[in-house]
């Protein structure tokens, strides 16, 4: 469905908690895998309005998660293509984790949100123009593309997401209009059980540029024996100190849950019997998880002559996308919809012209593994 209305979120702090308990016991606490994907983007195009804090955010958060034992995929001023991949490279990690893995996703930069669908997205560094009948295809969905995701491939780890996105500075237009600041907000959507957001300032307001939310939460995230909830709340009441702004926080059946505990040290465990550890890699032999690029497209094939059908006419419809978009051998075209209109000349000749609706899926995404072919890690 083509969108004519879109919004700009106002910046946004947004962690979903997913599904768990990290639980601590006396004197002991269990080991867990800790994960995370921290992604800066400052750099867009003027017309949307570059931003000058996200990397120095993304730093922050680093700095705490690495002391807290994270293993941290970085990257910065991300396309549509570099997000999709890194959720997807992310999402396999913390599934091949196994169960009580710690997930961690960090996302600052810009953000638009569409209140009647109730959804918020991110906003990549290569979308240049703002035009209200495509921009939603070069979007990244923050629940359809990272937190159905997520919650889908592994269900028993802990994941947290945080959105911190749409600053004052965004500036786009709708339908030749300057979107007003009283359009800058985020929308709430439903919450699952077992999901905790918490966004740096209420919904339907606005917050700047200037890290105060990112700051402290770092400050916090390295407070031990403080339950995540409890935390939130702390990083609530420290911003609203500062500078007024009102962070909001929202949760449902949420267990304890403890990024730092006392008791328990962040260290990546030994390797006692001195065993050969292999590095993890994605290859073709090992399955495919999925696809990394998926778009709908329709078209119509022009009038031919008789003697074909409509799926005749949807697969010359994907073929030409294909063809346009240079995508390779390895695709997965599904049809969606399809119509024809038929027209006799004055000879008494008919011929057809076939619309179809496509949705084309390419760029496999092979599942993950730690295995000899990959090289060895460690000895």
């Amino acid at each position: 469905m083509v969108l004519a209305l879109g919004y700009p979120v106002r910046r946004v702090l947004t962690t979903f908690v997913l599904a768990g308990l990290l639980s601590l016991t006396a004197g002991r606490a269990e080991a867990e895998a800790r994960l995370a994907l921290l992604i800066a983007n400052e750099s867009y195009d003027p017309k949307l309005g570059v931003l000058k804090q996200p990397k120095t955010d993304v730093a922050l958060i680093e700095t705490s998660l690495r002391k807290l034992g994270f293993q941290i995929e970085k990257i910065g001023d991300a396309g549509f293509v570099d997000i999709h991949r890194a959720i997807s490279r992310h999402t396999a990690r913390v599934r091949g984790a196994g169960d009580n893995a710690l997930s961690f996703i960090y996302y600052a930069g810009h953000g638009v949100s569409h209140p009647q669908l109730k959804a918020n997205y991110l906003i990549p560094t290569d979308v240049t123009e703002w035009d209200d009948s495509s921009v939603w295809e070069r979007l990244i969905d923050l629940k359809a593309d990272l937190i159905d995701k997520l919650r889908a491939s592994s269900p028993a780890a802990f994941h947290f997401v945080v959105f911190d996105a749409c600053r004052n500075e965004l500036q786009i237009t709708s339908k030749d209009r300057p979107i007003q600041i009283g359009g800058k907000a985020f929308v709430a959507t439903p919450q699952a059980s077992g999901v905790l957001v918490a966004y740096a300032t209420q919904e339907g307001m606005t917050a700047p540029d200037s890290g105060n939310y990112a700051k402290a939460l770092a400050r916090n995230l390295e407070i031990p024996d403080v339950e995540a909830v409890t935390m939130f709340r702390n990083v609530q009441l420290e911003v609203q100190a500062s500078n007024g702004q009102q962070p909001f926080v929202i949760w449902s059946g949420l267990q304890r849950i403890y990024f730092m505990s006392s008791a328990t040290q962040a260290t990546t465990p030994a390797n006692p019997s001195n065993q050969l550890i292999y590095k993890s890699c994605r290859l073709p032999e090992f399955g495919q998880e999925g696809w990394l690029r998926t778009e709908e497209h329709t078209g119509s094939t022009g009038w031919v002559g008789g003697g074909n059908n409509q799926r005749w006419g949807c697969d010359r419809v994907a073929a030409s996308f294909i063809a346009q978009r240079a995508i390779g051998q390895r695709n997965k075209v599904e049809h969606l919809s399809s119509s024809e209109r038929s027209n006799k000349d004055l000879l008494g000749h008919v011929t057809y012209d076939y619309s179809c609706k496509v949705r084309v899926s390419w760029d496999p995404l092979y599942l993950e593994r730690r295995d000899a072919k990959c090289g060895i890690e460690k000895q």
